[in-house]
């Protein structure tokens, strides 16, 4: 996810990514090969509210638990896509 995180310096660069992803699934092109798994995933980038923070690599203090499992959840299926994810920005 190295890679990835490189990418993003502003909320702005945040923003752009957030509207590709929804872009795509609107237009219900995936990213991997399973389809379900990414709009459970977009959906979790683009309402959860620490997603930003995770992205700019930012101090988030005190998450419930629901809240983390969900940015694990982003993290690995970001890991998982890199590439792809890379290619969209």
């Amino acid at each position: 996810m190295e890679k990835l995180l490189k990418k993003f310096k502003t909320k702005n660069d945040f923003d752009r990514f957030s509207k590709i992803l929804f872009e795509r699934m609107i237009e219900n092109k995936p990213i991997s090969d399973k389809p379900m798994v990414d709009g459970i995933i977009i959906g979790y980038i683009l309402t959860t509210n620490f997603a930003i923070d995770l992205f700019l690599q930012k101090e988030m203090g005190r998450v419930l638990d629901g809240t983390i499992q969900k940015l694990e959840q982003i993290v690995v299926w970001c890991t998982n896509n890199e590439e792809s994810l890379c290619r969209l920005l």
